[in-house]
């Protein structure tokens, strides 16, 4: 049985470095796009009501604020 000899520790080039971040970061947005565009299609149907939620609940803090000032005031 031989043992096999530990390979020696050699430094990556700057410039490979540079390529595979870039090659990355590219895959990442394609990726991230893509993943962007089917929840859209998917969320598509329900953004309507997301919306109105969100504008009745945020319209609705403003009137509780609007209330708590107007008779904190009088």
């Amino acid at each position: 049985m031989t043992l096999a000899t530990p390979r020696k520790h050699t430094e990556i080039p700057e410039e490979i470095l540079t390529r595979l971040r870039r090659m990355i970061v590219g895959l990442l947005t394609i990726g991230l796009a893509a993943g962007a565009g089917w929840l859209g299609i998917l969320l598509a149907p329900h953004v309507g009501k997301i919306l109105l939620t969100a504008a009745a609940i945020a319209l609705l803090w403003v009137l509780a604020i609007c209330v708590i000032d107007f008779f904190r005031s009088s």
